[in-house]
């Protein structure tokens, strides 16, 4: 199967599940989803090339102390979505220390509404991003890597062998943000942004039925099974890859003088 043909049901499967999802929402929960939708795009837009770019200096490369922050990113998965963002409010927001510092007396602040919450989303997105990505970049076939070197710089390596050979696990830690920040309440309650997820919370607080909230979950579901399913035919194609590869441990890139700045 060409490289064409593998991602037509990915991308079959997303596009009819937006579609079924916007046929099935009601006027009012339409909007809502357009909302939500529009947060995880921002939310990916910052996470997948800084998880990324993360993801390669953390795994292929020699920059020191790169175990420690893979080690430093594994627990940020397991720090609560509330932690992260009340240490960023306290910093950014309206009540915190960098406003007062800098235009004292004035009602202003960097992190307010939607800035903050594709902003928030996209900074917790960041470590899956990097370990999701990593786990691709580490499963390169060595021998490619090393014939690409003789011809091109680690640049053009990185953009035609790399990148592209870690395509599939790019796309799924994608879909796995957009899941993240489609199904989380926290940010955008603080930050008066309205989401479908938010409807479906005040639903049950208003005390819709067992039946009426399957009901207003319909579209979000629709959804969420469509890139369920995207996600699959990735692990798919991934495993396809997974077991060509050897037992061999990945090239790791010289980063020479900036092996320090990469660091840093």
């Amino acid at each position: 199967m060409t490289g064409r043909a593998r991602w037509k049901p990915i991308v079959l499967a997303i596009a009819l599940g937006l579609a079924a999802a916007f046929v099935t929402a009601s006027p009012r929960t339409r909007p809502l989803l357009q909302n939500t939708l529009w947060l995880a795009l921002g939310a990916i837009a910052i996470s997948l090339p800084v998880g990324t770019a993360l993801a390669w200096l953390a795994y292929r490369t020699n920059a020191p102390g790169a175990a420690g922050f893979r080690w430093l990113l594994t627990a940020l998965l397991f720090l609560p979505p509330y932690l992260q963002v009340a240490g960023w409010d306290a910093g950014f927001g309206l009540q915190g220390w960098f406003p007062r510092w800098w235009s004292p007396g004035q009602v202003t602040a960097p992190l307010t509404g939607w800035r903050a919450a594709i902003l928030l989303h996209g900074v917790i997105a960041i470590p899956w991003v990097t370990l999701l990505v990593g786990l691709g970049l580490r499963r390169i076939p060595r021998e490619l890597e090393e014939l690409a070197l003789l011809e091109g710089r680690t640049a053009q390596v990185l953009w035609h062998i790399s990148l592209r050979w870690s395509a599939p696990l790019i796309v799924a830690a994608a879909v796995w943000t957009l899941v993240l920040t489609a199904g989380e309440i926290t940010i955008t309650d603080l930050y008066q942004i309205r989401t479908f997820a938010e409807e479906i919370y005040t639903g049950f607080a208003l005390g819709d039925s067992l039946a009426a909230a399957h009901r207003r979950a319909l579209p979000g579901g629709l959804l969420i099974a469509s890139l369920s399913i995207g996600v699959l035919w990735i692990a798919h194609v991934f495993t396809d890859r997974f077991l060509l590869v050897g037992s061999q441990r990945p090239l790791q890139f010289d980063l020479g003088g900036a092996r320090w700045v990469a660091s840093g």
